[in-house]
């Protein structure tokens, strides 16, 4: 927690969920949910806040329209890397 002291972040679990966006091939959400352990409706809820911090991005996904898809915008790559340099 000290590392993350002074982002934007509430919680660890909101840099795991940014580490796994960055290490997939713009994943679904469930697969990011599911690859962080977490019960579905609180994934839902860390994804959303990162969409509002602006670190992430989310788009429909070609093969399925149900589905959507995550990226990390420019600012979320930019936070990414600030928060391996912390946690190094």
């Amino acid at each position: 927690k000290k590392a993350l002291h002074g982002l934007p972040m509430n919680s660890i679990d909101e840099a795991i969920y940014l580490e796994i966006i960055a290490r997939g091939d713009m994943p679904r959400k469930s697969y990011v949910i599911h690859e962080a352990l977490s019960e579905f409706p609180s994934g839902i809820d860390i994804i959303k806040r990162l969409v509002k911090y602006g670190l992430v991005e989310e788009f429909p996904d070609a093969d399925d329209r149900r589905s959507k898809r995550l990226r990390l915008t420019p600012a979320g790559e930019a936070m990414m890397f600030d928060i391996r340099e912390r946690l190094g």
